[in-house]
C-alpha cells in the first residue's frame, strides 16, 4: 500500500475508513495489515462511531477482543448519539456478542441521548432471545419493579406461542 502512495484512511462520505470495514466484517488479518500500513485505529466515523463499535455491529467477537485486548478501545467510548458498545450489540440483536460484553465489563444500564439503552434496541430488532436474556441476567431490571420483570417475561414467552 504504501508503495502505491494509496491512503489507507481514506473514507467515505460518511467518515468510513477501510480499517472500520475490516472491523465491521470480522477480517482480523486485513484490520493488521491496515493498521501495519499506517492507518488510525483512533479514527471515527461524523457519527463518532469507531473501529470497536464496528466490530460489535458486525458480530465479531475476535475482532472486538484483538481492539480492546491489543489496542486498549473502550466498550464506554461514545459515539456522537451517546451509544456505547453494549447498545450496538444490542442494536445489532447479537446475544453471543452482548453476552461476551457483559463478561468484558460493559454497561448495559447505559441510556444514549435519545432515551435508547440495550433493551429498546434489542426490541426493535425483535430478538426475543436478547431480551429474555437481559431480563433473566437482571439487566433489563434497573428500572423495573419484580411483579414487572415478571410480566415482562410472561408476555415474551406467551408471544413466542401464540
Amino acid at each position: 500500500m504504501e508503495e502505491t502512495g494509496a491512503d489507507v484512511d481514506r473514507s467515505s462520505k460518511e467518515g468510513r475508513t477501510p480499517l472500520m470495514w475490516a472491523c465491521r466484517n470480522g477480517h482480523l488479518d486485513v484490520a493488521r495489515l491496515l493498521l501495519a500500513a499506517g492507518a488510525d485505529l483512533a479514527a471515527v466515523t461524523k457519527k463518532g462511531v469507531n473501529c470497536l463499535h464496528w466490530a460489535v455491529w458486525g458480530g465479531s467477537i475476535p475482532m472486538a477482543r484483538w481492539l480492546m485486548e491489543c489496542h486498549g478501545l473502550s466498550t464506554e467510548q461514545l459515539s456522537n448519539a451517546g451509544c456505547n458498545a453494549a447498545i450496538w450489540a444490542a442494536a445489532a440483536g447479537r446475544l453471543d456478542m452482548c453476552m461476551w460484553l457483559r463478561d468484558a465489563g460493559a454497561d448495559f444500564e447505559l441510556v444514549n441521548y435519545w432515551g435508547h439503552g440495550v433493551v429498546g434496541k434489542a426490541a426493535w430488532k425483535g430478538k426475543l432471545d436478547l431480551l429474555a436474556w437481559l431480563v433473566v441476567s437482571g439487566m433489563l431490571c434497573a428500572t423495573m419493579s419484580a411483579a414487572d420483570v415478571t410480566a415482562t417475561f410472561t408476555r415474551m414467552l406467551f408471544y413466542r406461542t401464540c
